[in-house]
């Protein structure tokens, strides 16, 4: 097979924090595809502030040490047996070059590891699967520039794409993160993406979905507060970021109010299900 790549540069006119940017790619190769269904794409990039790596003591540039999934945060049940497409990007926002780079991901348990094939890295690595779902990209010798001596040089990219289980079912969820490891220097944790199983949008209305719900305090220290005016929440259950349930609670009469005091302090994903099946899922900061 034969693998070309564009490069875009765009210029935002304006954004603020939480708003999308959409885009939109299609290829038309020739009429003997055998793959027609991967020639379309779209994705919307959330725009968040810009936070610096923090064994960096540089002030330049913008840090992309992040996660991205094409997919986005929901796909329908009759879509898991396609690809989800990972993209990590990593930046060398130190002040020197890094020599080695290493970047470690725990594959979600809702993933099918044997499915995954590597799309594009931008430099030269070794990719490793161990105990199943732990995957390691050594780049030896990779050395990366930093920011401050060369921005375009100091950003590469790994990219793979993987599909879920067969047993997956509506309501899970499939998190994603990575470590990297700059030579000696401190980890650096990425952000954690998740991507929902929702029912199929042309067998079901609006009402499966919950909109009416709110959960706060949002980073939470001990007690999450639920309040719903329309419906009764009888389940609740919190997923780490590798899409394990770590908090599960169950009462006929109502939830309102949840302990998680216990929970380390990181990204969680909180899912709430009404007595109806009807359900909610909520990215929530444990500090």
């Amino acid at each position: 097979y034969e693998v070309r790549s564009v490069n875009v540069t765009f210029l935002v006119s304006s954004a603020t924090v939480g708003d999308f940017l959409v885009y939109t790619a299609q290829v038309t190769p020739l009429s003997a595809d055998a793959t027609p269904i991967d020639n379309n794409i779209g994705f919307a990039h959330s725009v968040t502030s810009t936070i610096l790596n923090k064994s960096s003591n540089s002030s330049s540039g913008t840090n992309i040490n992040d996660v991205i999934v094409l997919e986005g945060n929901e796909i329908e049940i009759d879509e898991v047996d396609e690809y989800l497409h990972y993209i990590i990007r990593f930046q060398n926002m130190g002040t020197t070059t890094a020599s080695n780079l290493i970047i470690t991901s725990e594959l979600s348990d809702k993933l099918d590891w044997s499915t995954i094939k590597l799309d594009k890295q931008s430099h030269n690595g070794d990719v490793f699967i161990l105990n199943g779902n732990q995957m390691s990209i050594n780049f030896n010798n990779i050395n990366l520039p930093d920011s401050t001596s060369d921005v375009i040089g100091s950003i590469g990219h790994f990219a793979y794409k993987i599909k879920p289980k067969s047993t997956i079912a509506v309501g899970d969820i499939i998190t994603n993160e990575a470590k990297f490891y700059f030579d000696s220097e401190p980890v650096i944790n990425t952000n954690a993406v998740a991507t929902q199983i929702t029912a199929d949008s042309a067998g079901i209305n609006d009402t499966n979905i919950l909109i009416d719900v709110s959960v706060y305090p949002n980073p939470v220290n001990d007690k999450l507060q639920i309040k719903s005016d329309d419906h009764n929440i009888v389940s609740i259950e919190i997923y780490d970021v590798l899409g394990k349930v770590v908090l599960q609670k169950n009462n006929i009469s109502g939830i309102h109010e949840l302990n998680v005091s216990h929970l380390n302090n990181t990204v969680f994903f909180l899912k709430l299900i009404d007595k109806n099946g009807n359900f909610k899922t909520e990215k929530i900061i444990k500090k």
